[in-house]
């Protein structure tokens, strides 16, 4: 009788796990959102003589296609409330880009914004330009990876997500024709958040709650490339300050250009649709906050992003912008209908006085 015991509780055990392990990936591998590029580096306007064009993009390593979950803990015996420990990969099929065209989207974009040298010359550009550098780029490291845990007894279910670690390592080459100027390798990680959801009844709040995981982790992913691209263009940027004589400035990007040239970037006849998801706004040092606009006041903004309140002085603000860049800043400061701010319930409490 008890070694019949021991065997059904370990079938429960087994059965519940694959199931739950089965319902974890189809959920996982149904969401999906865009990869998008983060404007919140030191904006530069002077352009120098110099033109930094992309050679080639290689992906040594990437996510696998499909969003995968592994079973990493169970519990050895059944209890009355017992957890499952999964861990949850990112795959590509949670995001609609190509890794190669997005990590050369964000390069032009960023060296556009902070990069004190030309970047994709027009005919005009090239009769100024002294010296034109090749660079290339090799993704050798990439993943998003979290756990997830769950549990369920006969009155009360209950699930955990996060936090998730994204991380990007990339090497980077730069070249004068077959001489190498510069090489090293970058590497960044992210940390998304930690979300939970507990409930009597399982509800579809499990299901939501699944996919705003999925999508932290996809922004993650976002943050963690913009970051090595952002020190990518930072590394070019101090080489040519202390390697390269008679620089000098050609061209002064002010901040309505970059708006403009962010409306629309163009990049081998391909369109790129900007994100309409997330606001902007632009800080008097030319940084970015984006985010949901969830409170106005007579002094502050609050925006929310994956579960940050980001509380900014509006003497700070130069602009807010919709995710296509345009402006909206009387829209936005005009709005009235915010529900209540409970600040206890968020992650982090960032300000901008």
């Amino acid at each position: 009788m008890i070694k019949m015991t021991i065997l059904f509780s370990c079938l429960i055990i087994i059965f519940t796990g694959c199931s739950i392990q089965n319902e974890l990936i189809r959920d996982f591998n149904t969401f999906e959102k865009s990869l998008y590029y983060v404007h919140d580096s030191e904006f530069h306007s002077d352009k120098n003589n110099i033109s930094v064009v992309i050679d080639s993009i290689s992906a040594i390593e990437e996510l696998p296609y499909n969003a995968n979950v592994t079973v990493l803990k169970k519990p050895p015996i059944p209890l009355l409330f017992n957890i499952y420990t999964y861990g949850c990969e990112l795959g590509k099929i949670n995001y609609e880009e190509d890794l190669r065209d997005f990590l050369k989207e964000s390069y032009v974009i960023e060296a556009y914004r902070a990069g004190n040298f030309i970047v994709n010359p027009d005919s005009l550009q090239k009769k100024k330009i002294r010296n034109e550098y090749d660079l290339s780029i090799s993704v050798n490291e990439l993943s998003v990876i979290g756990p997830y845990q769950y549990s369920e007894s006969s009155n009360f279910h209950w699930e955990q997500a996060g936090p998730a670690v994204a991380t990007c390592s990339m090497d980077f080459l730069l070249e004068d024709e077959d001489t190498i100027l510069l090489k090293d390798n970058i590497i960044s990680t992210q940390t998304n958040v930690f979300l939970n959801q507990s409930n009597i009844i399982k509800p579809k709040s499990f299901y939501l709650l699944r996919e705003k995981y999925t999508v932290a982790m996809v922004e993650a992913l976002s943050f963690t490339i913009n970051n090595c691209i952002a020190e990518l263009v930072e590394k070019i940027n101090k080489y040519l300050i202390e390697n390269e004589e008679h620089l000098e400035i050609i061209e002064v990007v002010r901040l309505d250009d970059f708006n403009s040239f962010m409306e629309t970037t163009v990049i081998e006849g391909k369109t790129v649709e900007v994100d309409m998801e997330h606001l902007i706004v632009v800080l008097d040092d030319y940084n970015e906050v984006i985010g949901k606009l969830i409170k106005v006041d007579k002094h502050f903004v609050t925006l929310e992003y994956l579960n940050i309140l980001n509380v900014i002085k509006r003497k700070r603000i130069l602009e807010i912008l919709d995710s296509n860049r345009n402006d909206i800043m009387e829209q936005a400061l005009n709005r009235k209908d915010f529900k209540r701010v409970n600040y206890n319930s968020y992650f982090e409490v960032k300000e901008f006085k």
